[in-house]
């Protein structure tokens, strides 16, 4: 006699989200070999050192342009928010043209 197996009738859902899939799909091209610069020393002792330091004085002249900040006298008992350049390469969809972003940001923490 021939015994029959009961078989579930669950849906198998994957154990990854399909937003993640998504999300890695769209910044695949973020995981490239550059190496971007993390300060400003390494910024300027690389072979690229007058890309970075053009993109570096256009983020500052745009700055009063886009009206950025205001300067005030800093008062009683308050502390300064440092800065930090941050530095990017932007390539193309097709990896062959590179553009050199640099941002000048708050650090986020006083």
């Amino acid at each position: 006699e021939e015994v029959l197996l009961r078989r579930s009738q669950r849906v198998c859902k994957s154990s990854i989200p399909d937003d993640y899939l998504v999300y890695i799909q769209e910044h695949e091209f973020d995981l490239n070999d550059v190496d971007d610069p993390t300060t400003f020393k390494e910024t300027i002792s690389s072979s690229h050192a007058f890309d970075w330091l053009n993109d570096m004085h256009d983020e500052l002249a745009s700055m009063p342009h886009n009206d950025v900040w205001d300067l005030v006298d800093l008062p009683i008992g308050c502390k300064l928010v440092g800065c930090k350049w941050v530095f990017k390469t932007k390539c193309s969809l097709d990896g062959k043209d590179e553009r050199y972003k640099a941002k000048l940001v708050a650090k986020g923490y006083s």
